[in-house]
């Protein structure tokens, strides 16, 4: 899973065999990839690699989204979607109703993504964004969506509930986006209907 970067040529990702991926770009030019390997019945991501445009990897995110199966065995359950916050501090990965936030830092001068934010919602999960100022995630369920306010302590994040609002029904797809200002919520649903919604800051 390694590829150059060549300015000259459309870049191509070579993946094994009953494997799928799914990616963010950061505005550096590093890739954050999430394979996702079917194992048995369930589809796991062992890791997030980032990787600059020289193809090196930068650092990884070992088990990025682990559950404990009935057995009582860690499984590394498959990101779905991941993306990078507006100025890049931030990714957020989610995989069926959990989403994951996660923050670059330092540790023994090199590197390292560490989760600062957890959130279950207990029912498969859309889309998932923050506003450009991280200030607002905006979560798509399947009958709603989910507005939480983000506080930034420090070392964790903390997300509080400040909206809910009713949307067509949809079975897995639907997606939800800010305008640069966040004075505007775009959300979409498979009602073929985009409804606009006013936020207040």
């Amino acid at each position: 899973m390694r590829f150059p970067l060549d300015s000259s040529a459309p870049q191509s990702l070579a993946l094994l065999r009953e494997q799928s991926a799914t990616f963010a770009l950061r505005s550096d030019g590093t890739i954050a990839l999430a394979p996702v390997v079917r194992v048995g019945e369930f589809f796991e991501t062992p890791a997030i690699e980032f990787i600059d445009r020289d193809a090196a990897v930068l650092g990884r995110i070992e088990r990025p989204h682990p559950s404990i199966d009935m057995v009582g065995q860690i499984r590394p359950e498959g990101v779905s979607a991941l993306t990078f916050s507006a100025d890049d501090s931030l990714l957020l990965t989610r995989f069926g109703g959990k989403i994951r936030l996660w923050r670059e830092a330092e540790v023994g001068g090199e590197s390292a993504w560490r989760p600062v934010a957890n959130l279950d919602m207990g029912e498969l999960v859309t889309d998932a964004v923050l506003s450009p100022s991280s200030r607002l995630l905006a979560v798509h369920l399947r009958e709603e969506i989910v507005l939480f306010s983000v506080a930034d302590s420090g070392e964790h994040l903390t997300l509080a509930e400040a909206a809910r609002l009713a949307v067509a029904p949809n079975s897995s797809v639907g997606s939800v986006r800010f305008n640069l200002d966040e004075t505007l919520l775009a959300i979409s649903t498979a009602a073929d209907t985009v409804q606009i919604w006013g936020v207040t800051k």
